[in-house]
């Protein structure tokens, strides 16, 4: 089965369900990952010379969906984007308060 993740990034949103030192767990919702636990560890986020951000992590998909995700350069974005997204709602937690 081929994963478009461009599609998959637009129809799929988180939520932070834990977060400690090197390791955050979230909640998936949407798309073909819906109701499943991603569990990010070893984060290291690192700041070039520019201040662009770059992470290692390492990571595991759970969840009762039989969804088999072959290892790929896309899955890897997309879960970067994922790991991003939540750094930056960890960080700047104001602009994400819900009205």
């Amino acid at each position: 089965m081929t994963i478009d993740y461009t599609k998959l990034m637009n129809e799929t949103s988180f939520k932070i369900v834990k977060e400690e030192e090197g390791l955050v767990v979230i909640s998936l919702t949407g798309g073909l990952l819906n109701e499943t636990i991603v569990e990010f560890k070893d984060i290291d986020m690192v700041f070039d010379e520019n201040e662009h951000a770059s992470f290692s992590f390492t990571y595991d998909v759970l969840g009762e969906n039989e969804i088999t995700l072959e290892e790929s350069e896309e899955r890897n974005n997309f879960f970067t984007n994922i790991l991003f997204s939540v750094m930056n709602e960890l960080m700047y937690p104001e602009d994400y308060k819900e009205d």
